[in-house]
């Protein structure tokens, strides 16, 4: 598998508090890996120094064998990073389509041709007959999907997704694995996601990363990991385990 992402010996801290220490792992071109980890382990830390949020202070992060650390988040964008948040906050003031041509802008300097861009993701997300609506009167899962939309407008290859299953109900949470399973098969991408929901985790990811205290622990295919007494001991619990009642 090519290389995509290559994240080595990177350490952040803030105020003298370690959020990272001498983190190292890489993503190959279209691979699909899950990020997970106790609150607090350092994972948004590290989609923030992937993305340009902030700097690393010790370490590289190569994209495609290209240095990207330093490089202002738009830039970072540019070079075919993508990226979701948590907490899903739409402009509220544009309609859904507007929302999702603000992305389809970022490198692409006709507007005819990032309004159709715009319409065809909008569609293939199951939003193109909301697309003239408001941005703010969506549901949750459909803010989630718009939030999914616009990150995808910027054609990235590789797509950061950070806890984009969070409130979402069991069948909510299937139709978005079923989405972004067909989305990331016939386009390409990688993904790199950040993720609590482990049926999330299992179903989409080919191999799971695991954070404690700012280190990685474990990393390997998803039946694997979860089942590492370290994993389980910090992060799990034993009724997490595969075959626990859910």
């Amino acid at each position: 598998m090519t290389r995509l992402l290559e994240v080595a010996g990177v350490g952040k801290s803030f105020r003298g508090l370690r959020a990272l220490h001498e983190l190292s792992f890489e993503v190959g071109a279209g691979e699909r890996v899950a990020v997970i980890g106790p609150n607090g382990a350092g994972k948004t830390t590290c989609f923030n120094l992937l993305c340009g949020v902030h700097k690393p202070d010790a370490g590289q992060i190569r994209l495609r064998g290209q240095r990207i650390d330093g490089l202002r988040p738009d830039q970072v964008c540019a070079r075919g990073v993508g990226r979701t948040f948590q907490i899903v906050r739409p402009f509220s003031g544009l309609s859904v389509l507007d929302n999702v041509v603000v992305g389809a802008l970022h490198g692409e300097r006709s507007l005819v041709v990032a309004r159709e861009r715009a319409r065809v993701i909008l569609e293939r997300l199951a939003l193109g007959d909301k697309r003239d609506q408001p941005a703010q009167t969506l549901t949750l899962p459909e803010r989630k999907r718009l939030e999914l939309a616009r990150a995808l407008a910027t054609r990235p290859e590789l797509l950061l997704l950070d806890e984009v299953m969070a409130g979402l109900r069991p069948t909510e949470c299937d139709q978005l694995l079923a989405v972004l399973a067909d989305l990331q098969r016939t386009s390409g991408f990688a993904l790199l996601l950040i993720e609590h929901v482990l049926r999330a985790v299992r179903a989409l990811a080919e191999r799971v990363i695991v954070l404690h205290h700012g280190e990685l622990i474990a990393n390997g295919p998803p039946e694997q990991v979860l089942r590492e007494p370290l994993v389980v001991a910090s992060y799990l619990g034993p009724d997490a385990l595969p075959g626990a009642a859910p």
